[in-house]
């Protein structure tokens, strides 16, 4: 069954570590899909092309959803499970409810699961929400970021336009 086929019926497509050179993603990106996998594994120059192309996707108005995982073909001292960790917003603790957050971008992706956690919110809008401005180009939308748990990480701050603001580090 193809990536169209599945997503016909329901199914969830994510392009899993697309710039792996050990096993890329091979189907091309021009199949349907839902979400990329931006974070795979510790952080490397792969994990970096795959945040670009997923902001390229932005910018070109695609909502894609940012995934982050872990997964080991062999032992290897710095890939653990769970690390990175996706966290994910829910209406409800079952597996509906998990695909419902999935599909609506509720994702917050963090090196560990008991590592470094971000909310964002603008208002009535929160994490995997479009924020529609109605006042002219350029106009500024309030954003709350509340962060817990950092220890001397990196915080950046991509929108469609590229990043917006890093701090830390």
């Amino acid at each position: 069954m193809g990536a169209g086929a599945a997503r016909e019926r329901g199914g969830f497509v994510s392009l899993n570590h697309p710039f792996c050179p050990a096993c890329p993603w091979e189907l091309g990106f021009d199949v349907p899909f839902d979400a990329v996998e931006v974070w795979n594994g510790p952080w490397r120059k792969l994990n970096e092309q795959a945040v670009r192309w997923w902001q390229s996707q932005l910018s070109l108005g695609r909502r894609v959803v940012a995934l982050g995982g872990s997964d080991t073909h062999r032992p290897d001292r710095f890939v653990k499970h769970g690390r990175p960790a996706a966290s994910v917003w829910t209406e409800s603790d079952t597996v509906g409810g998990l695909l419902a957050g999935i599909r609506k971008g509720r994702v917050v992706l963090s090196f560990d699961p008991d590592e470094s956690f971000v909310t964002l919110a603008s208002g009535e809008y929160q994490i995997g929400d479009t924020i529609l401005k109605d006042g002219a180009p350029g106009t500024a939308v309030p954003l709350l970021i509340d962060v817990q748990g950092a220890r001397g990480d990196l915080l950046t701050l991509w929108s469609d336009r590229g990043v917006e603001a890093s701090v830390g580090r």
